[in-house]
């Protein structure tokens, strides 16, 4: 009976190891999105972008870095990109990025990032600055080494900013 007794004992122990390691790979399952994505203009030339990465799959403290691109351009009340000779030199659409380093906490993280339009010549009132193509990605590692992590464009196709 003593021969059993051992091999029931490294069977629970087998079974108890095998479980604790599935348990492991299952608490940091990846399956990142993101939650509340939300975009509004701070102000004349500023897009706001904020929202909670969840599912990251990575341990606390991990350093993220969220990237917000976008289009920007200038409008002027008719609707329309200036066409004066001055302006000529000024690009129909210019794209625009802002960052921000998140600490993950839980497998997710909370992001706040501004992404500032520096048009040249400046778009000064009554035009506004329109905003398109938005898209928010997140990173984990060195730059040059980066994993992407996820990415979404789901925004209002355009943000007008007064």
């Amino acid at each position: 009976m003593g021969s059993n007794s051992a091999r029931w004992v490294r069977w629970s122990k087998s079974v108890a190891v095998a479980a604790l390691a599935l348990g492991a790979s299952a608490a940091w399952a990846r399956s990142p999105h993101f939650q509340n994505l939300s975009a509004f203009c701070a102000d004349a030339d500023t897009l706001a972008c904020s929202g909670k990465d969840v599912g990251l799959g990575l341990p606390d403290n991990t350093e993220v870095t969220v990237v917000v691109t976008a289009d920007a351009q200038c409008i002027n009340p008719g609707d329309n990109s200036p066409n004066a000779n001055n302006k000529n030199d000024t690009p129909d659409k210019t794209a625009v990025e802002g960052q921000g380093i998140y600490f993950v906490s839980s497998g997710n993280l909370q992001f706040s990032v501004d992404v500032d339009a520096i048009l040249t010549p400046s778009c000064s009132p009554p035009m506004t600055i329109d905003f398109t193509n938005v898209e928010v990605c997140a990173y984990t590692g060195d730059p040059g080494t980066s994993v992407l992590l996820n990415c979404s464009t789901n925004f209002d196709s355009l943000f007008s900013c007064p």
